[in-house]
């Protein structure tokens, strides 16, 4: 059972508690203190189940401290085994309904399965906590507008982790399109994003901040579709599509039937002087090719003269000095003899991305959230007050990319009704003969 008395020390420590117990959850553990915050618990549906989890983390963490290197200990600023131990030991398990009301807890990491989710981000609302989430954000665009509006009034933050994750890659691709600078590409013009998942330990790690709900309709939407769509509309400056085409073109049916092979389309006609296509492909190949698939985390956002190629753009694979690429194609046309002939111009641009993927929501989380002056005046008061103007963009982001996966997973279904009644009629099912073309 945890304490509900407030913590004297780390008054300036943003004190992290993470509910459920799920591979997000997994990952959360592993980096929370390395991003400058604080681990203090851990929630589960029972006690049990929550000390098995964080003791499996402490054996895990242990082990790897022992293989650590002379070198790789001075990488970590030097700290010593027993004591990175003995900040692990301070993690505590327990039970949904005692970490919420707990005083010990600033922000609340939520990783428990879609159909839970309502019920505890409302009551971590009502108990002054900031709140974090896994992907898929919720249920559907209209919780998510509720929660929203409850965090909204208290000036809590409340948004999930893929808003976070835009690193200064992705900043840096977005800039070759401006107006100004080294703009050799183009005004935008398209997006394509290719994104499947194959059978190793790097693939594994792309989709670990997912709720794992097994059964959630999402599917692959949920995964790699979000943080597709969550990297397109940070293209589009968050603007809205005017229209959302896709198609289900495998579904896993010991799943719920749930969508493990998606392509869709998104135009966007308000968004600035032309209109931009963004092209969605995702795949969790591992399920729908028996566990053999190619791995792809691609976007390609195209100009009018040139294109962009992020590799790797959800998990980046730096090289030694921290640097990652990107792929800058540029056109030009050149006057032959009798025809012009396109030229293709092609260079590596080099971008140092300061802080690991994993690490950079809660870096961002922590950097957004200010000690309130004021926390002492009431019980339930918040110690940490966000940014309103910051914390309502977040907000809005996160809003706006569960419903554009919403209208996604919608056309989805209105596309399979139409497959399936047209191959009714082909077999003649409705008592009408079919006509040969």
């Amino acid at each position: 059972m945890m304490s509900n008395q407030p913590v004297s020390s780390h008054n300036n420590t943003l004190r992290v508690g993470i509910l459920g117990v799920s591979n997000a959850a997994r990952r959360a553990l592993r980096v929370i203190n390395r991003a400058g915050l604080l681990l203090v618990a851990v929630g589960a549906d029972d006690v049990v189940e929550a000390e098995k989890f964080v003791n499996a983390f402490l054996e895990d963490t242990i082990e790897r401290q022992t293989e650590l290197t002379a070198a790789q200990q001075q990488k970590l600023g030097g700290l010593p085994v027993s004591e990175a131990s003995q900040e692990d030991e301070k993690v505590k398990a327990c039970t949904y309904e005692e970490l919420v009301v707990c005083h010990e807890v600033d922000v609340v990491y939520v990783a428990v399965p879609l159909e839970e989710r309502d019920s505890w981000v409302r009551r971590c609302i009502r108990q002054r906590k900031h709140i974090l989430t896994s992907i898929p954000a919720a249920p559907s665009g209209d919780v998510l507008q509720k929660w929203v509006e409850l965090a909204a009034v208290q000036r809590l933050f409340l948004t999930d982790d893929a808003v976070l994750m835009q690193g200064t890659r992705m900043g840096r691709l977005w800039e070759m399109f401006s107006r100004t600078g080294d703009n050799i590409v183009g005004p935008l013009r398209a997006i394509r994003v290719c994104c499947s998942c194959g059978c190793n330990d790097h693939c594994a790690m792309a989709q670990c901040n997912t709720c794992d709900d097994e059964d959630s309709q999402f599917g692959v939407l949920g995964n790699w579709g979000w943080m597709a769509v969550a990297a397109v509309l940070h293209g589009m400056r968050y603007a809205m599509p005017s229209s959302v085409l896709g198609r289900a073109l495998r579904r896993d049916e010991s799943k719920g039937n749930c969508v493990t092979e998606f392509s869709g389309e998104l135009l966007f006609t308000d968004a600035g002087p032309q209109e931009v296509t963004a092209y969605i492909y995702v795949a969790d190949a591992a399920s729908s090719s028996g566990g053999v698939g190619a791995v792809e985390q691609s976007l390609t956002a195209y100009g009018t003269t040139g294109s962009v190629t992020l590799h790797d753009f959800i998990i980046p694979v730096p090289d030694e000095d921290g640097s990652v690429h990107l792929t800058v194609a540029s056109h030009d046309a050149v006057q032959g003899k009798q025809l012009y002939r396109i030229v293709r111009h092609e260079k590596e641009l080099r971008v140092n991305e300061p802080v690991t993927f994993a690490e950079l929501p809660w870096r961002r989380l922590r950097d957004a959230l200010s000690p309130n002056p004021h926390a002492g005046a009431s019980r339930l008061a918040s110690r940490f007050l966000a940014d309103t103007e910051e914390a309502t963009e977040c907000m809005r982001r996160s809003w706006s990319i569960q419903v554009v996966v919403d209208a996604m997973l919608e056309a989805t279904t209105i596309s399979t009704k139409i497959t399936k009644k047209d191959e009714e009629r082909g077999r003649g099912e409705d008592g009408n003969t079919t006509k040969k073309a």
